[in-house]
């Protein structure tokens, strides 16, 4: 496990820039530059991932609709499931995507205009929409994983076609298309299937999702850790919203903790920093680990990602990072374009070094989970 700490502590040995304030700045924006350069130029093999999507089966309620596509349940109906934020609703043969749901007994309806509804109406709640999470780039399937049956992929068009044509009759889902709306927070990129499910029924799409930017590197201060609860003194950057990849490095000692890839270039070389992934971030002072670890009080940490690829790719992060400082730190162009050369040599062979499992295009409905390689060919060899 290599991060962004690791590669930056690289760029301060190897540029003699422990000193000098101004060059540990560079030497940061070089150590960002050169992951982004690592993970830009190849799609890794951890790139690809398949998730679980669990459509829930059909919910009828009495309800009244307002002319503006408020729908209020009747006092005798339970409250509504946390589901129905992402689904839809049925009614006259027709399909409304729930924009918002207001409470536990209301919804606000997008596209509504058939009018005023009375009370006692009868309305189906359908679950046929999916939220993709924002790291997708790009989906290459999506299966239903009863029937372990590809679903057709079709454009907004033939898909508002095809609802018409099942005139809103729920069942087994057999076409996905992909649709840009607005969300609670902001743009997101949702699946929405047709037929709407009849029954619980369990959707694996598998995408390609785009690389986490290492960004973080922060002192964290006196640190103490109670079981998998960590306090530090220094607060946490207002921009880590999200605790993926964030890893905790914890030094011996009151002293900045040494890379676990050190060079022992500082007096504090044999203090290894000892790391542990973050589960969550619960305030600006303190965070969740995954894992509870022996007690630790007075500590100095770091707080740093993990870096988005192989490790047989940091041999070329290194040269990246390096390309970098020497053209922002030195202004030296024709060595910047020497180390890039280097850094690029150094990309290719991680790329032939990795481990791969992937698709095969002869065989389109393939899955990497039970894919059948053809006679005399290994898997792993493109």
């Amino acid at each position: 496990m290599k991060t962004l700490y690791d590669l930056f502590s690289h760029v301060l040995d190897t540029e003699d820039a422990h000193d000098d304030h101004v060059n540990r700045r560079r030497a940061l924006r070089a150590a960002v530059w050169g992951s982004e350069q690592t993970q830009s130029r190849h799609q890794w093999a951890n790139y690809t991932v398949t998730t679980v999507a669990r459509l829930n089966a059909p919910l009828t309620v009495l309800a009244t609709v307002s002319a503006t596509g408020l729908v209020t349940l009747d006092a005798a109906e339970d409250a509504l499931p946390a589901w129905v934020q992402d689904a839809s609703v049925q009614y006259s043969d027709h399909t409304f995507v729930i924009s918002r749901r207001v409470s536990d007994t209301t919804l606000q309806l997008d596209g509504w205009g058939l009018g005023a509804i009375a009370t006692n109406t009868s309305i189906r709640i359908v679950d046929d929409r999916y939220v993709l999470p924002d790291t997708v780039r790009e989906i290459f399937e999506v299966r239903d994983e009863d029937s372990d049956i590809e679903l057709y992929s079709v454009g907004p068009e033939r898909f508002r076609l095809m609802q018409h044509t099942q005139n809103g009759t729920p069942s087994d889902p057999i076409a996905v298309t992909e649709v840009r709306t607005t969300g609670p927070l902001g743009q997101q990129t949702e699946l929405r299937f047709v037929p709407a499910p009849s029954s619980q029924t369990d959707i694996a799409v598998s995408y390609v999702r785009r690389p986490r930017i290492a960004s973080a590197l922060h002192s964290c201060g006196s640190t103490a850790i109670a079981g998998s609860t960590v306090t530090v003194s220094s607060s946490l950057p207002y921009d880590l919203l999200s605790p993926d990849g964030l890893m905790l490095v914890v030094s011996t000692t009151a002293s900045e903790p040494e890379p676990s890839f050190g060079f022992g270039v500082d007096e504090h070389a044999s203090q290894i920093g000892v790391v542990h992934r973050v589960k969550s971030l619960t305030s600006r002072t303190e965070l969740e680990l995954f894992e509870s670890v022996t007690a630790v009080t007075g500590k100095a940490a770091i707080l740093t990602h993990e870096l988005d690829f192989p490790e047989v790719a940091y041999n070329a992060a290194q040269r990246y990072a390096e390309a970098e400082f020497r053209r922002v730190g030195r202004g030296d162009v024709g060595e910047y374009w020497q180390t890039i050369q280097m850094a690029d040599r150094e990309l290719r062979l991680a790329m032939e070094q990795e481990s791969k499992f992937t698709r095969q295009p002869s065989v389109p409905h393939s899955r990497p989970a039970t894919y059948n390689y053809p006679e005399n060919v290994s898997p792993g060899v493109s």
